[in-house]
């Protein structure tokens, strides 16, 4: 992503335990490995605008509840 934004990552973490969803389950659906979505929820890591772009799609939210301005 660029910079200036970057993941909330505990907000996606909540999100997905909200809908049930395991990591595992989630990142089948975004289209990356358990481990990378596992970093992403501890903060360890930004992702590409694609990727935080299927993760607000599969967890039905707008891209801007996920990513700071």
């Amino acid at each position: 992503m660029s910079r200036g934004h970057g993941l909330r990552s505990s907000v996606v973490a909540e999100l997905r335990r909200r809908r049930g969803m395991s990591q595992a389950a989630l990142a089948a659906q975004v289209g990356i490995d358990r481990v990378s979505l596992a970093r992403l929820e501890a903060g360890g890591t930004d992702p590409h605008l694609s990727t935080a772009r299927a993760l607000a799609q599969s967890l039905g939210v707008a891209l801007s509840e996920i990513v700071d301005d």
